[in-house]
């Protein structure tokens, strides 16, 4: 009788679980990088501004001349808590103020009152609106912009995508 050499059939099962459970852990670790760098679609601020919109219902100059007052109306359909006021003059390009705790509920309208004549900060820093930083000369306001921010899990998150941009037709806003 001829013998026959190779392994026994205990190593050779060991062998194969060993190689089973090698592969297992790579493959794992594989795929739990790969679920860790996965984005669903809808997620971060942009699937809750999506429903945000407004719009101006509104638009006059004061009878002082001092402030244009407006009407503006969430169309939307999720509470818009404050916004930010971009202001565009003759003089000065890209002033910004925040209008807080407006709580704005869908089909609401918000009145705002936005001085003409007052600065208030510009560049990234906010001033609170109303709160100005001093009297400037009368100003030719050539176009509002109007930033709906909402809350969400008691985060404030800006919808610029859902920006109200109003150019001025008559840039003196007395006509």
């Amino acid at each position: 009788m001829k013998s026959k050499k190779g392994i026994s059939p205990l190593i050779g099962w060991i062998l194969l679980i060993g190689f089973a459970v090698a592969m297992a852990s790579f493959v794992g670790t594989w795929m739990i990088d790969q679920t860790r760098n996965i984005e669903f679609p809808g997620e971060g601020p942009d699937m809750y501004c999506d429903s945000i919109k407004l719009s101006a219902v509104h638009i006059e100059r004061a009878a002082d001349n001092s402030t244009v007052n407006f009407e503006l109306k969430n169309t939307g359909n999720f509470k818009i808590d404050q916004f930010t006021v971009g202001r565009d003059t003759a003089s000065m390009v890209d002033e910004w103020c925040l209008e807080q705790n407006i709580n704005l509920m869908p089909g609401s309208v918000f009145n705002f009152n936005l001085s003409a004549n007052e600065d208030f900060m510009s560049g990234a820093g906010y001033a609170v609106c109303g709160n100005y930083l001093g009297s400037a000369n009368s100003k030719i306001v050539t176009k509002i912009t109007f930033v709906p921010w909402i809350k969400i899990d008691e985060e404030f998150m800006h919808c610029s995508k859902q920006k109200l941009i109003l150019m001025m037709e008559h840039t003196d806003l007395n006509n």
